[in-house]
């Protein structure tokens, strides 16, 4: 992926067997408490992903 857009990497363990995940703009996580998930964007808010 791209160092200049957002992206999450995901590691997820469940009943012993392990699950990679990799996930792009318009993606989102889904959190293991209720129906809560993270959209890749929001940990890039605020973030200029142009410069340097």
């Amino acid at each position: 992926m791209d160092s200049r857009r957002p992206s999450l990497e995901a590691h997820l363990g469940e009943e012993g067997k392990w699950t990679y995940l990799r996930l792009g703009p318009g993606k989102s996580l889904p959190l293991p408490f209720s129906s809560l998930e993270l959209a890749v964007e929001d940990p890039y808010r605020g973030v200029n992903l142009e410069e340097g």
